[in-house]
């Protein structure tokens, strides 16, 4: 073990404590760091990087740089990066450890003394509520009087202030080493609306969920009178609204499809009319009953019942996500699955679903995923029909045990309501499906799935079945059957579920469980 020199103790004190005109000792600045280690030579670190270093006088290098083959002795050490303050040291290095230097850059520091105005002649009773921001910096929070000191780098800034009710306002200020003041003088708005939209451009009042209303948003520049008036396809006025109390600039307004009365409107196109002065925003938004938005299974990658795909689709741009594990013994291994699934519909009629399913194995945790597209038929009636085809890929143990398995699918799901209410309706389904497994087993399986499906107010649930038939080998059977439930609250983009059943492969017979949670909107 080596024994430090004290010369080293003296050199390293003077590093801290000495001023040198025009520079800033490292000594200063907390993480200023100088260690020394086994080896040889000199490290020099700076947070931030690539800064030049030169060595008594000499240019030698951009940081992070090590020195292996300085000679032991004294060495004057000045860093220099273009908007930062230079930093100028003396180090002593010694035959025997290799010195290793951190330093902080500082950038040069200037005040702004900033005070934000009301325009002489102002009206007395607008409110002031100024909000500054300042180009890489953030939010400045302002004092009582409006007035704020903030210690800035030196540089060009772009400071902005908006409150509502007056013009927004920006300077462009130049923070050197000395005090800045800077005005900034706000005049008030004339008063104005614009930037129109709609949640949802197509509504069922009579839907339970966030189908059934539509939220109109737009902004306002100043304090004002707005009024807002739904117009039907006659011209005829059947909902209007004052909106007085115009205190901020986002205003947001929603609808639920019900006239002034509160009674549902028939299907149609209405126009929303929002007007204030000269000015008027229009909107179309769509009545249409057969919406229906509601949490499906995403189970092997095909929304529906758990093992009966149902026909109907998401309304245009919505979507659903989900999530679920389960565990049982599925008849052919007993496992823990895990399963991250995704609903989207991007045009009438069309939807789009993709599940991944992770299955932990002790030996080979494998994955797979099932991505599936179906487009309904037949819909605005008791009965409706969908086609769909579905595409399922697994590697080692990563074939969800609930799905059909790996290949291609295809699917003709058909429903018939048996009963609909404004709080029950209940619905049969049966869904025939075609499955390849792939080259080795040319002849596909045949997939016959059923099952019955109840809403009861915000409680979605059901029992399907489903049998998988091998037409080349009539002795292999296997069956799945299962029960799910499915909480949906009114005021909530989320839903919570359960689900469980029994499996049989041939021979082989287990049950299953499972929870999870999802959103849909």
């Amino acid at each position: 073990m080596y024994k430090i020199h004290p010369v080293f103790y003296l050199s390293f004190f003077l590093c801290f404590f000495t001023t040198i005109a025009g520079a800033q000792n490292p000594g200063d600045i907390i993480a200023d760091n100088f260690e020394e280690t086994a080896g040889r030579g000199l490290v020099i670190r700076t947070n931030p990087a690539g800064v030049r270093v030169f060595i008594n006088g000499v240019e030698s290098g951009v940081t992070p740089i090590t020195f292996n083959s300085l000679a032991p002795g004294e060495y004057n050490i000045r860093l220099v990066r273009e908007n930062y303050i230079d930093r100028v040291f003396d180090i002593t290095l010694f035959a025997a450890s290799r010195l290793v230097v951190s330093i902080k850059m500082e950038q040069p520091q200037g005040q702004v003394q900033l005070s934000v105005l009301k325009a002489e002649n102002s009206p007395a009773l607008l409110q002031f509520n100024p909000q500054v921001t300042v180009s890489s910096f953030g939010s400045i929070a302002l004092d009582e009087n409006y007035k704020a000191d903030i210690n800035l780098p030196a540089g060009f800034y772009t400071f902005r202030v908006q409150a509502f009710g007056w013009e927004d306002t920006a300077a462009a200020v130049l923070v050197t080493e000395d005090i800045v003041p800077v005005s900034i003088i706000l005049k008030p708005a004339e008063f104005k609306i614009e930037n129109l939209t709609q949640s949802r451009k197509r509504i069922n009042p009579k839907n339970q969920n966030r189908l059934g209303v539509t939220e109109y948003r737009f902004e306002a520049t100043a304090p004002g009178l707005v009024s807002l008036n739904i117009i039907d396809i006659n011209e005829t006025v059947v909902f209007k609204n004052q909106l007085n109390n115009i205190d901020t600039k986002i205003q947001r307004f929603t609808w639920d499809g019900r006239d002034s009365s509160g009674s549902p409107l028939p299907e149609g196109i209405y126009t929303v009319v929002i007007s204030a002065g000269n000015t008027e925003l229009k909107l179309e938004t769509e009545i249409n009953y057969s919406l229906n938005l509601f949490p499906a299974s995403l189970n092997g990658g095909v929304s529906g019942l758990l093992f009966a795909p149902l026909p109907y689709t998401l309304p245009a741009g919505s979507f659903q996500i989900e999530a679920d594990a389960v565990y049982g013994d599925f008849g052919s291994f007993t496992g823990f699955p895990f399963t991250f699934g995704l609903r989207i519909s991007p045009i009438k009629n069309l939807e789009a679903a993709a599940v991944f399913n992770l299955n932990p194995q002790i030996n080979d945790t494998g994955w797979g995923i099932t991505g599936s597209v179906k487009y309904n038929l037949l819909h605005n009636l008791p009965v409706n029909l969908a086609l769909g085809i579905f595409y399922s890929y697994a590697d080692n143990n990563g074939e969800y045990p609930l799905s059909a398995g790996k290949g291609i699918g295809l699917y003709l799901p058909f429903s018939c309501k048996l009963f609909s209410g404004s709080l029950v309706s209940n619905t049969l389904v049966f869904s025939p499906g075609i499955f390849w497994h792939g080259p080795d087993k040319p002849v596909p399986a045949l997939l016959l799935s059923a099952g019955y499906f109840l809403q009861y107010k915000d409680i979605y649930a059901g029992i399907s079945a489903r049998a998988e038939l091998d037409l080349k080998n009539s002795s292999s059977l296997r069956f799945l059957a299962g029960a799910e439930a499915r909480i949906f609250p009114v005021t909530s983009n989320l839903y919570f579920f359960l689900k469980g059943g029994v499996c049989i492969n041939n021979s082989d017979i287990g049950g299953f469980g499972g929870l999870g949670i999802g959103v849909v909107y």
